[in-house]
């Protein structure tokens, strides 16, 4: 995630609410009346909001989320941010079981791109799919779309 205000308005939220890392649960601070027109907004606020779980279940590909200073932001990257830092914001998130919406610590682990991309088949000693030994000196790379071969460059 390379893009700023997004990552600004992870860390606004992050200020905002409480992660417990061990079950994964993301619940909302109490807010200063200071963050509102009013002292009745503040006081409607926190009675309804304070101590509640945040976000939304967002499908099951992408886990739980929150709609946040205009964007669409995923709960698992507070979990992670409160686990490893800002760090997090360069990395793809893993879950260990396959479910995006359980957000436990053991289930949440960091992994680069490279990692996220590569892939063991037994027939390729390099470890990523698609690359062969070319012709000359170098790589060949290849990838496979509806049923056909294309080549992709060495």
């Amino acid at each position: 995630m390379k893009n700023p205000e997004t990552i600004a308005a992870y860390e606004a939220l992050y200020k905002r609410v409480s992660v417990n890392v061990f079950n994964g649960v993301v619940t909302w601070k109490p807010r200063p009346a200071s963050d509102f027109a009013n002292k009745t907004l503040s006081k409607r606020w926190n009675s309804r909001f304070s101590g509640a779980s945040v976000g939304y279940k967002n499908g099951t590909r992408s886990g739980p989320g929150v709609k946040f200073m205009g964007f669409n932001l995923s709960i698992a990257r507070l979990v992670a941010r409160r686990l490893w830092g800002k760090k997090s914001y360069d990395r793809f998130l893993s879950y260990a079981d396959g479910d995006p919406n359980n957000l436990s610590y053991g289930n949440l682990s960091l992994t680069s791109w490279s990692e996220r991309r590569k892939k063991l088949p037994g027939t390729n000693k390099w470890g990523y799919a698609g690359v062969s030994v070319g012709k000359g000196p170098g790589f060949l790379a290849t990838c496979v779309v509806d049923g056909k071969k294309h080549y992709i460059g060495t």
